[in-house]
């Protein structure tokens, strides 16, 4: 386990109703496991830990991740990928530029919009179609 890059790197983000249902039933999972090594089990705390509840080896996890991708049928990404794919996302869906760059931990917007916002051109064109509807009241 690293400590975190910066000071904004530790923080609580919100999560969807759909991902806390999935972690509940991940945890319930985990806690018939625990009860099941007993002693054995040390109990972290953890979401994502080792069969005996210690710190998973981050190889280990990365070799997890790789697998539950190739197994999905996407295309091979990093966990970095998905970073960039979830800001992104938010921005070609409207999200508010100041909610993903809190979400991504950087201190100023203009971080978030000088990496995410050149990806996908389209954004230039959703802005002028809704700066049309808004104007012509056709929201």
């Amino acid at each position: 386990m690293k400590d975190v890059k910066t000071k904004s790197s530790r923080r609580q983000i919100s999560i969807s109703s759909y991902l806390v249902e999935k972690l509940l039933l991940y945890k319930e999972k985990q806690e018939k496991h625990k009860e099941m090594l007993g002693a054995a089990y040390n109990d972290l705390d953890m979401v994502f830990c080792a069969y005996d509840g210690n710190f998973k080896d981050s190889r280990n996890l990365l070799r997890e991740f790789h697998r539950y991708i190739k197994k999905s049928g996407v295309p091979k990404i990093t966990l970095h990928d998905l970073r960039h794919l979830h800001a992104t996302l938010l921005l070609i869906y409207g999200e508010n530029p100041k909610i993903v760059a809190e979400r991504l931990g950087h201190a100023d917007v203009t971080t978030t919009l000088d990496i995410y916002s050149h990806v996908n051109p389209d954004l230039q064109q959703q802005a002028a179609d809704r700066f049309e509807r808004g104007f012509f009241n056709q929201a």
